[in-house]
């Protein structure tokens, strides 16, 4: 998981805002790694990258924003 997330710092924007609501309003984006799906946002003013989420594939993320 670590090589992915770590050169998120790097291109944050890479990955595509998630398509959903409440989460495409809200600019959150995800990217999946390994059986993790990793929901974060771009702070483009710190220049700093908000890892909100790490769920394990499988689960329901709506139960989880």
């Amino acid at each position: 998981m670590q090589k992915s997330s770590l050169g998120l710092d790097k291109t944050p924007e890479r990955f595509s805002v998630y398509n959903e609501e409440p989460w495409k309003s809200r600019n959150t984006r995800m990217l999946i790694e390994g059986n993790f799906k990793i929901f974060y946002l771009v702070d483009k003013e710190n220049a700093d990258v908000v890892i909100l989420r790490v769920l394990y594939y499988r689960q329901n993320d709506r139960a989880y924003f």
